[in-house]
Formats: structure tokens, sequence, C-alpha cells
């Protein structure tokens, strides 16, 4: 892999993860049991980004390249733009992901077929020859992370998740289904929102 990559502050060191203290499942968040939101949601965040933390030790580029090379593997030759809403992140963040990426050899700018205004990013050959070396180590955090589990639990919880994964996608094409957080009433006491301060709002990129 190319040497003299950019650094990557999401990266944690060996020593910094054995500091953390011993490996221990999470307990559910105080007035909580397993079975409330808040546990769903550790072990999911937990899950996440252990697997991330593996991934990161193995592979030399920052995640935020490696997220970017797994958009164009899942579909190559995408815009700048479409690779900023695939990723939910800044135009300007991925280009400058593109330009180390190109730097490297690892991806190419190509015109766009139909705009010619545009580019498209595409991996280049000797990306493709790292591919097997990428799909080894995934197989090998797989390995690690159901170690232990039976064929048929491990078939459940397969299972398990696709509906969950099915619930969501359902709930993503309906927001609606969630109320949405209001504003708590002001009452004069400690934590009231400022005089004069903005709506509480989501900010666009």
């Amino acid at each position: 892999m190319p040497q003299n990559l950019p650094a990557d502050k999401n990266k944690v060191s060996a020593a910094g993860r054995a500091a953390a203290g011993p490996d221990e499942i999470p307990k559910p968040p105080a007035g909580e049991t397993e079975l409330g939101p808040g546990y769903f949601l550790q072990l999911l965040e937990g899950i996440g980004t252990s697997l991330e933390q593996a991934y990161d030790s193995a592979n030399p580029l920052p995640r935020g390249h490696q997220r970017l090379i797994r958009q164009l593997l899942l579909k190559d030759g995408q815009t700048q733009t479409e690779l900023a809403t695939a990723m939910h992140i800044h135009k300007v963040s991925v280009g400058l992901y593109i330009n180390d990426l190109v730097e490297m050899g690892l991806v190419e700018r190509r015109r766009h077929p139909k705009d010619g205004r545009a580019y498209c990013i595409h991996l280049t050959e000797y990306l493709h020859r790292f591919r097997p070396e990428g799909e080894r180590v995934f197989a090998e955090i797989h390995a690690h992370a159901i170690k232990g589990l039976p064929t048929e639990e491990y078939r459940m919880l397969l299972q398990a998740m696709e509906k969950i994964y099915l619930n969501l996608q359902g709930l993503a094409r309906a927001p609606d289904k969630v109320k949405p957080i209001t504003s708590p009433a002001p009452d004069s006491r400690p934590g009231d929102k400022p005089a004069g301060a903005p709506p509480v709002r989501k900010k666009t990129p």
C-alpha cells in the first residue's frame, strides 16, 4: 500500500486500546433493562466502532479515504457530488480525499460521458491489486467476531438483523412515524434557552 499517507485522527493505537481496560459487555443505561432502546444503541454503536478499529489497525489508509473507496467498490465512476451525498459529508472534504487518492495512484478522474464540466472518479487497476488483501482482512475480522457462536445461533442472529434492517428501511421511507423532538416550555430555570438564541434546526453541509 502507498506510503506517506495522511494522518488519521480516528485511528486508535494498540496501546491506546489496551489502556482502555479489559474487554467487557456494556451495561444498560441507568433506569433501563437490556431490552430498552439505550442498550440496543450501545451495542450497535459498540460493534460498529470495534469493527472500524479492527479494520483501521490492518489498513494504512485513513478512515475517510477507506469510506470513499468502499463507495466506489459499490459503484465505480461516481461524481464528487454523488460521493459526498453517499458519504453524508461536504463536497470539499470528498475533494481532498480524492486528491490524496489520485496522488497515491488508487483512483483517477475521467471526464463525465454526458457532462463535459464534471469528472467521474474511478478505481485504478493498481487499487484492485490490493482487493484480495482487503477481503482477507475482512474475513479474518468476521471469523474473530463470530467466534464461539454455533452456526444455528449465527443464522438466527442474521435473520434478526435482517428484520431490524427492513424495519428501519421502512421507517426511513415514513419518517413521520416518529414524533419529532419538541422544544421544552420555558419555566425560567437554569437551562432555559437564552433570549435571542436562534431556533434549534438542522444544518445543511
